[in-house]
């Protein structure tokens, strides 16, 4: 692992890049708020980039039930309270 400073709005636009055209497939709204000017956290891109991948991909799966009426994952980011 390469450990150092990651922006993680840039993270969540690169997952949401690959996740776009699954989202539509499940017809699943993504709601994204991403909060400006955060601090970069220390981890290694790649990992960190999978795991939100992974959990996204997860939402996504959730969301797509034949039962619920309006498909909708959130994505937020903000700073520690």
């Amino acid at each position: 692992p390469e450990v150092g400073p990651t922006d993680v709005n840039d993270l969540v636009r690169t997952v949401l890049k690959l996740l776009a055209g699954d989202a539509t497939a499940r017809r699943v709204r993504l709601d994204v708020a991403l909060e400006a000017g955060l601090p970069p956290v220390a981890g290694d891109r790649a990992q960190l980039q999978q795991l939100l991948l992974n959990l996204a991909v997860n939402a996504l799966e959730a969301a797509d039930r034949p039962d619920v009426a309006e498909r909708r994952v959130s994505i937020t980011t903000a700073r520690p309270t």
